[in-house]
């Protein structure tokens, strides 16, 4: 599906709007009149609600200049046991048009899928294996939105799905639901590949998608995006127990743990044990407990990276996941930066925080030997240590 031809349509149909009109509320009305056929509502909070689907969009203008418009969505419906996430970035002749681009981008890519999979269109199936157990999903791809100014190159698209499915299923936990997005450029021969999975950012798979553009030989300016959505069977799956929301509450609690024990003098040795006491599950206790410090100290040294694989030992074994397979990683990660920005956090218990990581260790050791290794990119590689019983999810 491609962007160019819904380009021309929107500047025929467009009329200026100046940029002070320009709001949420405006965006959301625009993506409603997109959505008629689908009987789209526009609600009080200025979400978008799909009736048929038990369907909700909600979207965050980022950045809205003269000749561009970024957009976050956020999708939740309750089938799911995650939210799925989307950025688009769209150029324009002015701001408003920009905006119908990426509302645009948007429809015919990541919802073209999730209507895909909400009608049970026919999918491809495969098989995976976690925790021992067999999992079962079916796969809906998306259309692919292509936007190019080489015509000749147009539909010249790769097929992903077929190139990488071996390789993406290894990324896959359990839960419900599960999404993946290839996003392809090639600028002036400047090449950028992503592959992200339940959205986070896979190196090994992006360097892949980077070398399959690097074969298109197209000029000027040509972006490439598609998305795989996968449902699980309900005969294989174990749905994550906890919201987004939930964590993210569950994430005060154990801050709030911290800032009373941190100070004192054996206080770290007990955050653990208060902590299941009063989130009362052991198992999300010990991964807030291992990874929430993890998580400040990548925050606060945004250039030592996190390697993509988990090592976790417990019952006298170390286990290796992917990151995208242990779900409750990211969402630590989401209610991180909503407490950050939402200043919900003081600065003395964030410095606690990161003083008590393995991060941080690693940095104050290399400082020993006369290195600062937060001056440049590093992939750090951690070993979590969890209690006997353990059960990743």
């Amino acid at each position: 599906m491609f962007l160019n031809n819904f380009k021309k349509k929107k500047a025929e149909e467009a009329s200026p709007v100046p940029k002070e009109e320009i709001n949420l509320h405006s965006i959301a009305e625009s993506l409603c009149d997109l959505l008629k056929s689908e009987m789209a509502v526009l609600e009080k909070d200025d979400s978008v609600y799909i009736p048929a689907y038990d369907l909700k969009i909600y979207i965050e203008p980022k950045q809205l200049e003269e000749h561009m418009a970024v957009l976050y969505f956020t999708l939740e419906c309750p089938q799911w046991d995650r939210k799925l996430y989307e950025c688009c970035t769209s150029l324009g002749p002015d701001t408003q048009q920009a905006i119908g681009l990426a509302l645009g981008n948007f429809s015919l890519g990541l919802l073209s899928g999730v209507f895909a999979m909400l009608n049970k269109a026919k999918g491809d199936y495969v098989k995976t294996d976690f925790q021992g157990k067999k999992h079962g999903w079916k796969v809906y791809k998306s259309n692919a939105v292509v936007m190019s100014n080489d015509s000749k190159k147009e539909a010249d698209l790769p097929d992903y799905w077929d190139m990488l499915k071996t390789q993406l299923s290894d990324y896959l936990g359990d839960g419900k639901i599960a999404y993946i997005k290839i996003y392809g450029a090639s600028v002036n021969h400047e090449i950028t590949g992503e592959c992200r999975v339940n959205d986070i950012k896979i190196e090994k798979l992006s360097e892949q998608v980077s070398d399959i553009v690097k074969n298109l030989n197209v000029s000027g300016v040509h972006t490439q995006k598609q998305f795989f959505i996968f449902m699980q069977d309900d005969e294989t799956c174990n749905p994550y127990p906890y919201t987004q929301e939930q964590i993210t509450e569950k994430v005060r609690t154990a801050l709030s743990v911290f800032e009373e024990l941190l100070p004192e003098e054996d206080g770290y040795d007990r955050c653990e044990e208060e902590l299941v006491r009063r989130l009362e599950d052991p198992h999300l206790a010990t991964e807030i407990f291992s990874f929430l410090p993890e998580l400040c100290a990548g925050w606060q040294f945004p250039s030592l990276k996190p390697t993509e694989t988990l090592n976790i030992s417990f019952d006298n074994e170390m286990h290796q996941y992917s990151m995208p397979q242990i779900t409750i990683y990211h969402m630590l990660a989401i209610a991180l930066e909503q407490l950050i920005c939402n200043r919900e956090i003081s600065n003395e218990l964030f410095i606690n925080m990161v003083c008590i990581s393995a991060l941080w260790n690693v940095i104050c050791s290399a400082k020993e030997d006369g290195k600062d290794i937060t001056k440049e990119e590093s992939v750090i590689n951690t070993i979590y240590s969890f209690a006997d019983g353990y059960i990743a999810r």
